[in-house]
């Protein structure tokens, strides 16, 4: 089977430009958090996680984000609910 060039073997999830800079952002930013003076393998690896996250979430649908928006607020609610019981 043939994939177009900007999908990815393994995820057949289009990776452009901006999502490649955004992993070497993402890598760097995780590499300052561990306080590490260059980024390695897993910071990448984590890097790269995220994003397939957010590809594969938003190939998803809208349905899902509204369940999921739907979730948070009724455990907000119940957050605040027990505040008030305090």
């Amino acid at each position: 089977m043939l994939l177009h060039p900007c999908y990815t073997v393994y995820s057949a999830l289009p990776i452009t430009a901006r999502c490649l800079e955004s992993i070497i952002r993402m890598s760097q930013a995780h590499a300052k958090l561990r306080l590490a003076d260059k980024v390695r393998a897993r910071d990448v690896a984590v890097a790269e996680r995220i994003i397939e996250h957010v590809l594969r979430k938003d190939v998803g649908g809208a349905e899902e984000h509204e369940e999921e928006a739907e979730e948070a607020r009724e455990e907000e609610e119940e957050d605040e609910q027990q505040d008030e019981d305090m």
